[in-house]
């Protein structure tokens, strides 16, 4: 299973619902979710780096899946539920926040998978609640498959937590995210380069929300969050290799400014990669690992092909603006 796909999405054809009336009830419970799945995201992201790949199996519809992978793709799903409620907020004439509070890092593994677990019930009580006070089908419709995928993913955490409890690693400390002796400096850089993905990642669901009924640039921005969350991943397993623990932290989640002009959520995104691209390849020289220093040059490349396909996306916006 390619854990980075990209996949259909039922809000890119719902109806506007601008007009309709959206109970005041209604308004402040979904505004509250896009923020609480962002959080769901990190937190899987945190467990997936704390776990060795290929080492833990779990049984995924029949067949069985490396837990890190899982994880990683249960970060992915959130990703893709931040944007199906955002584009219900842009709807109904609201403006998302993608803002997390509470966010926390955890010290064990009991703690992490305690967090998970109820953040994952929370999501699914939320969007229960959401259901039963809307009167649009649509949208409900939308709200129960989410509640559904969130109930498959508290349906896998409670097997992971089983699994690790086996192992006798839940009541054990996470690994130091630092590493231990010389590698330090080279983990502590690699971290700076990991945390510059996240904001970057979360500025293109930002913008992909913001694009609405586009069926051609939308997608694209997508694409891009994808391939962010792939360059999040290799320099994470760089991390990793050196003994480290990437994380994530509330900072980088919370960073950047709330636009709402999508042209200028396009413009961010660019900043960003600029700024990626200048970082990576002052890091690539001070880095004493050479495959560490040879990821960050390879991701500069992916990124200065993003930036061309940003241009020509606020080139687009700058003539036609978008509709939801």
């Amino acid at each position: 299973m390619d854990i980075y796909r990209t996949n259909f999405r039922p809000t890119d054809y719902i109806r506007s619902t601008e007009n309709q009336h959206v109970s005041l009830e209604f308004a402040g419970k979904i505004k509250k979710i896009p923020g609480d799945e962002l959080k769901s995201m990190a937190l899987y992201l945190q467990a997936a780096y704390a776990i060795a790949s290929n080492t833990y199996s779990l049984d995924y519809l029949g067949r069985p899946e490396d837990m890190q992978h899982q994880l990683i793709c249960h970060a992915i799903h959130e990703m893709r539920h931040i944007e199906i409620i955002g584009i219900i907020l842009c709807k109904t004439g609201h403006n998302p926040q993608l803002k997390t509070t509470g966010f926390e890092l955890s010290k064990s593994y009991k703690e992490l998978f305690t967090m998970i677990f109820q953040s994952e019930q929370a999501g699914i009580e939320s969007l229960s609640e959401m259901v039963d006070i809307t009167n649009d089908k649509e949208i409900k419709l939308i709200l129960l498959n989410q509640i559904r995928e969130e109930q498959d993913h508290l349906d896998m955490v409670k097997q992971m937590s089983q699994i690790l409890e086996k192992a006798g690693l839940m009541d054990t400390l996470l690994p130091l995210p630092q590493g231990a002796g010389p590698v330090a400096y080279d983990i502590n850089m690699l971290q700076d380069a990991f945390e510059l993905e996240i904001p970057s990642i979360v500025t293109l669901i930002y913008g992909s929300i913001h694009l609405g009924m586009d069926m051609s640039v939308a997608p694209r921005l997508r694409v891009l969050s994808i391939e962010d969350m792939q360059h999040l991943n290799r320099i994470a397993q760089d991390i990793i290799t050196l003994g480290g623990r990437p994380v994530v932290t509330h900072e980088s989640l919370n960073k950047g400014p709330m636009l709402v002009d999508t042209a200028q959520i396009i413009n961010h995104a660019i900043e960003n990669k600029q700024q990626k691209i200048k970082q990576y390849n002052q890091f690539s020289q001070m880095l004493k690992s050479k495959g560490a220093a040879r990821t960050l040059l390879d991701i500069s490349v992916k990124e200065r092909e993003s930036i061309r396909v940003l241009e020509g996306i606020s080139n687009s916006l700058a003539k036609i603006e978008p509709v939801h």
